[in-house]
């Protein structure tokens, strides 16, 4: 006697999304319409950052993953890094990292900060909206270009 196989129907989204900085487009396959998109071809979730008209950001980072503010600040540096480099800026030039201590030190108080000034306009202040909550506490943007790690 065969066992009857369950056909689960898939639905699947094809994401494809103009990036003006790189002047191509970028595709995804996906199961969900949501932020949090897994890339097929390298199975990652991947964080899309709606920028409004500036584009979207795709990046391989996943907030919910860490457990410290510190080890998802250094996770969202590298995840911008690669991003730069796919797009053509210069990941060396355009992109900070600050730890709580030189956070203070330049006057801003104490936490993590990713700084992207020549990244989409107000990147990081969508980022903040559309970031879910997560065990380390939440970012707050710094202006719009700095993304800042908090409790």
């Amino acid at each position: 006697m065969q066992k009857k196989k369950n056909k689960k129907s898939l639905a699947v989204w094809l994401i494809c999304i103009f990036c003006p900085q790189a002047k191509k487009l970028l595709c995804y396959v996906s199961n969900t319409s949501s932020l949090f998109v897994e890339n097929k071809s390298k199975g990652k979730i991947m964080l899309h950052i709606d920028c409004m008209e500036e584009g979207t950001m795709v990046l391989d980072w996943n907030p919910e993953r860490y457990k410290t503010k510190a080890n998802a600040a250094k996770g969202l540096y590298k995840a911008l890094r690669k991003w730069c480099e796919d797009i053509g800026f210069d990941p060396d030039i355009e992109l900070g990292i600050y730890n709580p201590d030189q956070t203070e030190n330049q006057g801003y108080g104490r936490f993590w900060r990713v700084c992207f000034e020549a990244g989409p306009f107000e990147w990081a202040v969508h980022a903040s909206l559309q970031m879910p909550f997560c065990k380390w506490g939440y970012c707050e943007p710094y202006y719009s270009f700095d993304l800042c790690f908090t409790e």
